[in-house]
Formats: C-alpha cells, sequence, structure tokens
C-alpha cells in the first residue's frame, strides 16, 4: 500500500475526517482545552484505522481524564497494523485507571516496534506503573521504547514493579526511562537496575532518576547491575538532585569501569554533595573506560575546587581513544582556570567545557 499521510491540529478537522485510507496519521492538540467529551469524539473516528502504521497523538496541557485515556488506549486497539507509535499525553488529569486502560490493548499490537510515551505530570501512581511495565514488557516485537513518566506517584513500589514487567521483554534494544521526581529511595533503585540488567539485547539505555532520594546504596547497586549488560555501548544515566555524595560518585565510578563495551556516556550527577573526594575517584575510573569516545559530564554545584576540577581535567586528558568531550562544570568552588592548557588530547575532534 502506498504511504498516505495526514496531519491534524483542529478537533474539527479530525472528526470530519476519513481516516481509514492514510497509513500515517498526526494529531497535534496540546493547550487546546481538551476534555474527555472530546476525546471521545475524537476517537470514535479511528474504530476503521486498520491501515494506520505510524500514529502520533499529541495532547500535552489539556483536561483529560481517565475516561478520555480509556478512549485513546481503546482507540489504539483498532490499529492492528501499527508498528510505531508517539503518545505524548503529560500534563493532563490521569490517574490509575487511566493509566491502566491506556495500555490495555498494546500487547495485542503484534507488529508496534517503536513507542513513545509521554504521561509527565499526572497521577498514574504505583499500579498505573505497573500497567505500563506489563503492557510493554509482553510487546513481543518492541525494539525501542521512550516512556516518560516524572512525578507520577509511583514511589519505591512503582518502579520495583515497573522494572519488573518490563524485565520479561525479549526484545527491547533502546530504552529511554524517565522516572524524575517520583519520591523512589535505595530500594526501588536497587531493583530497578537488577531487572533492567535482565533485558539480554539493552545497548542503547537512558536512565533519568533524578530529584529523588537516593543515596551511595541505591546508586551502587543500580549501577552495579547495568554492568550485566553485556550488550551496552551507550548509556544516558541523570541522577543529579540525589544524596550520593563522595562515596556515591565513588560507586558510580567503579561500576563504569566495568562497563566493558562503554562508547558514549552522558553522565549527569548535578548537585550530589560530591566534593573532590568523590571527582577523584570518578575521574580515575572514567579513565579506565577504553572504549569510551565520548563523554558528557555534568557536575553543576557539588563543592568541587579548583584542585578536584584540576584533577578530573588531567585524568581526561589522558585518555586517548575519547574524541567528543563536554563538561558541565559550573557552580563549584574557585573554578576559573585556562581550559585549552588542560586538554591536550590528540584524536579530540570537539570538546565543550563550561567552568
Amino acid at each position: 500500500m502506498d504511504e498516505k499521510k495526514i496531519k491534524f491540529k483542529t478537533k474539527d478537522s479530525i472528526i470530519n475526517a476519513c481516516i481509514s485510507i492514510y497509513t500515517q496519521v498526526k494529531v497535534s492538540l496540546d493547550w487546546s482545552s481538551i476534555h474527555d467529551q472530546d476525546v471521545l469524539d475524537l476517537t470514535n473516528v479511528f474504530k476503521n484505522s486498520n491501515n494506520i502504521q505510524i500514529l502520533s497523538l499529541s495532547f500535552i496541557k489539556n483536561q483529560i481524564g481517565d475516561q478520555g485515556a480509556t478512549a485513546i488506549g481503546s482507540c489504539l486497539a483498532n490499529c492492528l497494523k501499527l508498528s510505531s507509535l508517539k503518545l505524548r499525553i503529560s500534563q493532563n488529569q490521569i490517574n490509575t485507571e487511566g493509566a491502566i486502560g491506556l495500555v490495555t490493548s498494546l500487547q495485542n499490537l503484534n507488529n508496534l516496534q517503536n513507542v513513545t510515551f509521554q504521561l509527565d505530570f499526572n497521577k498514574i501512581g504505583v499500579q498505573g506503573a505497573s500497567a505500563l511495565g506489563s503492557a510493554f514488557g509482553n510487546c513481543k516485537s518492541l525494539s525501542k521504547l521512550y516512556l516518560s513518566i516524572y512525578k507520577n506517584e509511583i514511589c519505591n513500589q512503582g518502579a520495583i514493579l515497573l522494572g519488573q514487567h518490563l524485565q520479561k521483554s525479549k526484545s527491547i534494544i533502546q530504552l529511554h526511562l524517565g522516572l524524575n521526581e517520583n519520591k523512589a529511595h535505595d530500594e526501588g533503585a536497587c531493583n530497578l537496575g537488577q531487572n533492567l540488567a535482565k533485558l539480554d539485547k539493552l545497548s542503547n539505555l537512558e536512565l533519568q532518576i533524578a530529584k529523588n532520594n537516593i543515596k551511595e546504596f541505591g546508586a551502587s547497586i543500580l549501577l552495579n547491575s547495568l554492568v550485566n549488560c553485556k550488550n551496552l555501548y551507550k548509556l544516558n544515566l541523570f541522577l543529579y538532585s540525589n544524596l550520593l555524595g563522595a562515596q556515591g560518585a565513588f560507586a558510580v565510578g567503579s561500576a563504569l569501569e566495568q562497563c566493558a563495551q562503554l562508547s558514549i556516556l552522558t553522565l549527569s550527577l548535578d548537585k550530589n554533595y560530591i566534593r573532590d573526594q568523590g571527582i577523584i575517584k570518578l575521574a580515575s575510573s572514567l579513565a579506565c573506560c577504553k572504549k569510551l569516545f565520548a563523554l558528557t559530564l555534568s557536575l553543576l554545584s557539588n563543592d568541587i575546587s579548583q584542585n578536584g576540577l584540576s584533577f578530573l581535567c588531567s585524568t581526561i586528558s589522558k585518555c586517548n581513544n575519547i574524541q567528543v568531550l563536554k563538561l558541565h562544570l559550573w557552580q563549584n568552588i574557585n573554578t576559573q582556570f585556562n581550559v585549552g592548557k588542560m586538554f591536550k588530547m590528540k584524536r579530540l575532534v570537539e570538546l565543550q567545557a563550561q567552568f
């Protein structure tokens, strides 16, 4: 079938459309005062949507509740040929019931390979997180998953259940998991890491677990678990605004040192009380990552002195494999020095340093 695309930016244009002839459909109704009844009207159009293969629905910052979310889920059940799905429904009024209704039918979409789900700033809670994990963990063909559920009151138990279900996937290669501001503690971080380590094919991971209450122990178990992801070559890890301290930075560095295939690393440890003690061990460990060729390191507001930052820079400058280096180090102590003199790396092709 020839590809036929259509984009909708108003409610009326959707209601009057004949969806059945299209293979690619994009709906953008952010900030549009959409309520549950509006969603019910819109999703009725999708009853004959058997041909849709690529679907993008964006309803950011509206007034969609559980009824509307469940209607969207029912709508998705009709898209049997769907291979790529983007659903952006952040900043609405979706609770546990809505989250469950939203994903109930996903595991029946046997062609689904690429999913983006943004549900930030709702209230899906523990059971909502569990439902999401169960749905995606049972999608047989899913290889790329972008799941963002910032500030959804999932707490420790939600992080645990999410991970337990996701680890059942046998096909996920690329995973983005956004769990910022969810009141998770060490227990949640530990269990999450242990479960993610069971994703045998995982090679590209972005884990955003910032602004929680994770300490040294949680960070240590989380990172040491990821060492077991033998195919992991790209890791973006955002742990800013937690409670790691110097020992937490030590644990993070020690674990990264053991990730044998790690080639691309973004590590954000801003506002974690790392100080000079933590930065010395972290820098020494990064220098032992022999395959690392792209490094982005963010250490804002960690009370690191000029001596600590000098040690970091001089240590990293000895990593001859690094070609791309980005350092974000401002809001520390006395951090004014000549960056050019610190980095004379033969293979470096890109340098960004902010002090």
